[in-house]
């Protein structure tokens, strides 16, 4: 709400400076830019426009040519843009300011590409087949709704003390990362999961590694954006999850289960 009025604003204030000097409104804005008030209508255009990046069409006081030659398609347009990527912006650092684990996960997995306004869904949900029942696994685990014991009554606030992994003594927090990285009761999937990625993915200690893992956009391209190493990564990965989830179900083990790459769950 608070960008559509400011992009509200700015229009507004576009169509003044396209008036001819003797309008009654552009009389009335010249008055009250004149006054200097800071509470005044002007003093937040001129806020707002600092703010937009458009300081040079507040200190010149008109539009640029190319903009109101054209019926002010090109000032509409162009407040248009800048509308989507504060809206987007806004919205993440909501995110990110929001107490809830759930909403951060929601970011820092870029559920929305930094690089796309139209807010499509992650690449790991378009790459999927319809068949792919694994999505709805690793959805879960990005948006911190899964059943590993991080996501464990997560509305009740769980204390973290609770969330420590069970099939391992690290004494760390059951979460995504540990599963995937680092629980010595996944090792066997893990090391037959990274043969069957690209080399590039094989390197667990790059800081890249986990978020492509994990189904964002990185992973496309770590995979140099060649389809069939794209496709085979997401395969092993979802063959990794189902089995992982299927091994944790069964609790700490002495021996470890043997790896199927193409495991699913029922």
């Amino acid at each position: 709400m608070q960008v559509r009025r400011e992009h509200a604003h700015l229009r507004y204030l576009g169509r003044i400076l396209a008036m001819a000097p003797t309008r009654l409104p552009r009389r009335v804005y010249e008055m009250l830019r004149a006054e200097g008030s800071r509470r005044s209508w002007t003093s937040t255009a001129e806020r707002l426009a600092r703010e937009w990046g458009l300081g040079a069409v507040w200190d010149t006081q008109r539009l640029p040519d190319s903009m109101a030659e054209d019926d002010m398609t090109s000032w509409r347009n162009t407040l248009r843009r800048i509308a989507k990527r504060r809206a987007l912006a806004a919205h993440r650092d909501a995110l990110m300011a929001n107490p809830s684990s759930i909403a951060r996960n929601y970011n820092a997995w870029h559920h929305v590409s930094t690089s796309d306004q139209q807010m499509r869904m992650a690449g790991y949900v378009r790459a999927a087949s319809a068949e792919d029942r694994s999505v709805s696994t690793m959805f879960a685990l990005r948006s911190g709704t899964s059943e590993l014991r991080v996501d464990a009554d997560r509305p009740f606030e769980n204390d973290p003390a609770n969330r420590v992994c069970l099939l391992c003594n690290l004494h760390e927090t059951e979460n995504a990362h540990h599963v995937l990285m680092r629980c010595p009761a996944h090792a066997q999937g893990r090391q037959l999961l990274i043969n069957s990625l690209p080399v590039a993915l094989r390197n667990l200690h790059d800081p890249r590694t986990f978020p492509a893992l994990m189904g964002s956009d990185g992973l496309a391209a770590m995979c140099d954006g060649d389809e069939v190493q794209l496709r085979a990564a997401i395969g092993a990965i979802n063959g990794f999850w189902a089995y992982a989830m299927h091994r944790r179900a069964q609790g700490p083990l002495v021996v470890e289960d043997e790896f199927d790459p193409h495991y699913e769950t029922v």
